[in-house]
C-alpha cells in the first residue's frame, strides 16, 4: 500500500531503488514463512484476518507518509491519542477490565513508547525520503525478529529464512543507491 502510494504521489525514485523495494517485499515473505513453509495449511479466516490487517497497516503508513515535514510530530501524537481512545471504547463495550499488574504495566508502557518512537522515525524518514522506498525498508522488521531469535534464543534458521535475510541485505543496498 505505501509503496503504491509513494509511486502515485511523487516522482519515481529510480530503477535500482525500486528494485530494492521489490526485493524487500520478497525478503519479507521468505523471512516470515512459518515452520511449515509454503506447504502449511491456513484457514480462510486466518488468511482473511492477515490480509485485512496488512491492508489496514498499509493504509496507516501510506497516510502517515503523506503528512510532510511541516506537520512535525503532531501526527504521531494524534495517532497515539486516537488509538488509546479507540482501545478504551472497545474495552468498555466488551466489558473487559483494564487493571494491569505492575510488571505488565511497565512492559505495556515500554511497548507504547517504542511504538511511538518507531512511528516518529518513520514519519521523519517519509518526510525526507521517497515514501515507496522508506515503506519498503521499514517493512523489513521481520528480519530483525529472525535475527533476534537466532542471537537470543539460539533458534536455527531454515534455508528459506537465510535466503530472505540475504534478500533483505540486497534490498537495503539497492534502496540506498
Amino acid at each position: 500500500m505505501p509503496i503504491a502510494a509513494g509511486l502515485l504521489t511523487a516522482h519515481s525514485p529510480g530503477t535500482l531503488a525500486l528494485s530494492g523495494a521489490g526485493l524487500a517485499v520478497v525478503a519479507i515473505a521468505l523471512v516470515s514463512l512459518g515452520e511449515n513453509g509454503a506447504s502449511g495449511r491456513v484457514s480462510t479466516r486466518v488468511l482473511g484476518t492477515a490480509l485485512g490487517a496488512g491492508l489496514l497497516f498499509g493504509v496507516f503508513f501510506a497516510l502517515l507518509g503523506q503528512a510532510g515535514e511541516a506537520a512535525g510530530m503532531w501526527p504521531v501524537l494524534a495517532v497515539r491519542v486516537s488509538s488509546i481512545a479507540f482501545g478504551l471504547a472497545v474495552a468498555a463495550r466488551a466489558g473487559v477490565g483494564l487493571r494491569l499488574g505492575r510488571p505488565v504495566l511497565g512492559w505495556a508502557a515500554a511497548a507504547g513508547l517504542l511504538d511511538s518512537a518507531a512511528n516518529a522515525f518513520y514519519l521523519a524518514a517519509a518526510a525526507r525520503g521517497h515514501l515507496s522506498i522508506v515503506a519498503a525498508i521499514a517493512s523489513l522488521y521481520p528480519a530483525s525478529t529472525v535475527l533476534l531469535a537466532l542471537g537470543v534464543d539460539r533458534e536455527r534458521l531454515r534455508p528459506v529464512q537465510l535466503a530472505g535475510l540475504g534478500f533483505a541485505a540486497g534490498a537495503l543496498l539497492l534502496a540506498s543507491i
